[in-house]
């Protein structure tokens, strides 16, 4: 007999768990019933260290064991340092960042001088 089993980060899909090979050298699980579609492993969801924060914006949602995804900046924002990051998805269930990056709002044009108007920005 065998025992059937995924990798870590990933879940069991189907049955049988365990697998039996007969007189004839064919797979039947526990009840002599021969295998049709082996089990199938799919990957778990990651959700730990997500991107997250002000002007961080991402397409990490969804993302399963072994994928990855990028964080980059949202719209009015910049890189303080750093540029548009991978991450990987791990089996633990967290992401492995490629590098680290830091956003800040981006700068605004001058305002237009009309007389008159003063501003503070």
């Amino acid at each position: 007999s065998c025992a059937v089993m995924c990798a870590p980060g990933y879940d069991l899909i189907g049955d049988p768990k365990a697998l039996f090979c007969n007189a004839d050298g064919v797979f039947v699980d526990h009840s002599g019933a021969q295998l049709g579609a082996p089990p199938t492993c799919t990957g778990r969801n990651c959700t730990v260290n997500l991107p997250q924060g002000r002007g961080v914006a991402h397409d990490c949602d969804g993302i399963t064991t072994a994928q990855s995804c990028i964080a980059t900046v949202a719209p009015g924002f910049e890189f303080e340092f750093g540029g548009p990051t991978t991450l990987t998805c791990g089996s633990d269930g967290a992401f492995a960042w490629a590098a680290t990056m830091q956003v800040q709002p981006g700068t605004c044009e001058d305002l237009p001088a009309v007389a008159g108007v003063g501003h503070s920005c």
